[in-house]
């Protein structure tokens, strides 16, 4: 394939009908993926009508045992035959001209990875996302942003999981994307992000790549509920990974996140639990940072 070769990479999560209206949606665009990978973690394998496959590049589908957002991926990469990978939230509406538009930024401006704007369709997670760097301090050496405050357009030093495509040529180097992010993967595209730029690449924003998230309650590879272990987890993992990097506020930040999400897990009464819990992810995220740094060199 081309240069500008598109694959649209799904992963999804009991979430049929969302995929469903989002294949029935780019079926009607002049410029479509040159093809589309669905990574299918659902209890139930997706039917696709034949005759919305008969208006649509070729789709290639996948049920996967599994469930995990990372390997799921990986997992459509592994499938994947061009040289942009787009990744897209199941529950996402892209604009007209989204394709059009991809292939031309990469074409012209050629950066390594590109992350576009993200429309809520809930208000109230709108008004959230405006407010995310009030909560959230910026990281010393690799500036990451919130999508609504970026100001240049390149280059930026973050990736929005729902909305982002990279170049095969800067997956090939910098390698799969990390697979301890578990359960929620919070922070593991923040992750392949600064392994980017680890390794010289460059990140690209453009707003007018732009999708419209639906906020669908149920499903998705992500689990919505806030607080639990896999995202303290996921945290102290990260901070560990990049301990070198970070400021001192941003490693604060991840502590005090993963300390949160424990409360909302366990409750607030139960502080010895909470504690004793908070001590193994601590361990386990240090083992596991460590070990995957010095076998693979994907920190």
């Amino acid at each position: 394939m081309s240069c500008s070769s598109i694959s649209l990479c799904l992963p999804t999560l009991n979430r049929s009908l969302e995929v469903l209206s989002l294949l029935s949606l780019i079926s009607n665009f002049h410029e479509m993926p040159d093809e589309i990978i669905i990574c299918d973690q659902s209890d139930e394998p997706l039917v696709i009508p034949s005759d919305l496959l008969l208006n649509l590049p070729p789709v290639i589908y996948q049920h996967l045992e599994f469930r995990s957002l990372t390997r799921a991926r990986n997992a459509c990469i592994a499938i994947a035959s061009s040289e942009i990978y787009c990744f897209l939230d199941d529950d996402s509406e892209p604009s007209a001209e989204y394709f059009k538009t991809l292939r031309s930024v990469f074409l012209f401006l050629q950066p390594d990875a590109i992350f576009g704007s993200v429309s809520e369709i809930n208000s109230s997670r709108l008004h959230k996302r405006h407010n995310l760097n009030s909560r959230i301090p910026l990281y010393d050496q690799y500036r990451l942003f919130d999508t609504c405050s970026v100001k240049s357009q390149y280059p930026v030093g973050l990736l929005k999981g729902g909305n982002f495509a990279l170049s095969a040529a800067a997956y090939r180097s910098t390698g799969p994307f990390d697979e301890h992010f578990i359960g929620v993967a919070h922070r593991e595209e923040t992750d392949y992000a600064f392994r980017l730029i680890n390794r010289g690449f460059l990140i690209a924003y453009w707003p007018s790549l732009n999708i419209v998230h639906l906020d669908v309650k149920t499903g998705g590879c992500r689990p919505s509920q806030q607080g639990s272990e896999s995202e303290a987890f996921c945290r102290l993992y990260f901070a560990f990974k990049h301990f070198d990097n970070l400021s001192f506020s941003s490693l604060l930040n991840e502590t005090k996140g993963a300390i949160s999400a424990l409360v909302q897990s366990h409750g607030r009464t139960q502080i010895i639990r909470v504690v004793i819990c908070f001590v193994r992810l601590i361990w386990s995220a240090y083992v596991q940072s460590r070990s995957r740094t010095l076998l693979s060199n994907t920190g």
